[in-house]
């Protein structure tokens, strides 16, 4: 694909200038032909250091360097307009001074990360994580976040001039920088909210799942939800129902918080409930028979070891067995 035409619209997006339909899928299919264009849209697009980005074979600087003289050669036009149709130009060295994303590993071409323009010109940062990936991010503020598989974390690009919101669609281990302004830092998921100052908390809060659950590692977090709020201290976790509306804390071993490094603790959880989780660690479809969908498994699981290790652990425990037919597991007594 044309490439002076990707640095021509990716230019734009530093601008904050609003793109049309057809630029739209040019850069969406441009990004997605290799993971070479996906990280050089990342570099771009999310205000990411170079030290940051796996890959030694791309040129940042000179990418930087092409995106900025497109930049500068729009700024001379503006300013040769009359002042009526000036458009807002943005110094892409203000752009970037922030440190923003890496991945675990090579990045994955299936990684998405979007800058979604609204109407009032705010343009959102979405980062997708597809299922069998685990993503960290570090957001404007220098919090980190690491997104599950199956996972989605969006924020406003004022981040940190308006209010630190983040909003999330699926599971999220946060560590929150403390500001001096005392700016809190808050995560919006399914109608309710989690309001932090500095702290280090999980949030799990898939849209299949009806409940939302809230783990505290450090420091202090209030969870806010149908006009509640609900302070929570060290080693508590909140599960709250958005059904019923009914909030339960209880005591918990923060080790279950330990997803971000691909282990994964069970205690005394149904089958029926392990598949889901199954399905995003290792991108799967498991099917299970009536008959067992509620044996108990308790036991331990590391994303690190093959499918068929963590299938074995599963069925030995339980006394099931698994058939793999093409890409689908089936578990039965």
């Amino acid at each position: 694909m044309d490439n002076n035409k990707a640095i021509e619209i990716l230019s734009k997006i530093v601008r904050k200038e609003p793109i049309n339909q057809e630029e739209h899928s040019f850069i969406n299919e441009w990004q997605n032909e290799n993971s070479i264009n996906q990280q050089i849209y990342i570099f771009v697009t999310t205000k990411t250091s170079i030290d940051s980005l796996p890959d030694s074979r791309i040129d940042y600087q000179t990418i930087y360097n092409r995106i900025k003289e497109s930049i500068d050669k729009n700024e001379q036009l503006s300013i040769e307009e009359p002042a009526r149709s000036r458009r807002k130009t943005y110094s892409l060295s203000n752009l970037w001074k922030y440190a923003a994303v890496f991945f675990f590993g090579i990045i994955s071409a299936a990684t998405a990360i979007y800058l979604i323009p609204s109407g009032n010109s705010q343009a959102i940062s979405e980062i997708t994580v597809p299922k069998g990936s685990v993503s960290e991010i570090i957001l404007p503020d220098s919090s980190i976040v690491t997104i599950n598989s199956n996972s989605k974390l969006s924020y406003a690009n004022d981040f940190l001039t308006g209010k630190r919101v983040v909003n999330l669609e699926g599971e999220a281990f946060f560590k929150v920088k403390k500001q001096l302004n005392g700016n809190e830092f808050t995560v919006c998921s399914k109608g309710t909210s989690i309001v932090v100052k500095g702290t280090e908390f999980n949030v799990q809060a898939y849209q299949d799942t009806p409940s939302i659950e809230a783990t505290l590692v450090k420091g202090s977090i209030i969870f806010c939800a149908d006009k509640k709020s609900i302070p929570l201290k060290p080693n508590q976790q909140l599960t709250y129902d958005t059904g019923n509306q009914k909030a339960v804390v209880r005591q918990v071993n923060v080790a279950d918080t330990e997803w971000r490094n691909g282990k994964y603790t069970f205690r005394e959880i149904s089958l029926k409930e392990i598949v889901p989780i199954f399905n995003r660690i290792y991108n799967t479809n498991i099917v299970i028979d009536k008959a067992t969908e509620d044996i108990v498994f308790s036991g331990y699981i590391d994303r690190k070891n093959p499918m068929t290790h963590s299938l074995d652990v599963i069925s030995l425990t339980t006394g099931t067995h698994y058939q793999i037919i093409n890409d689908t597991i089936y578990i039965k007594q």
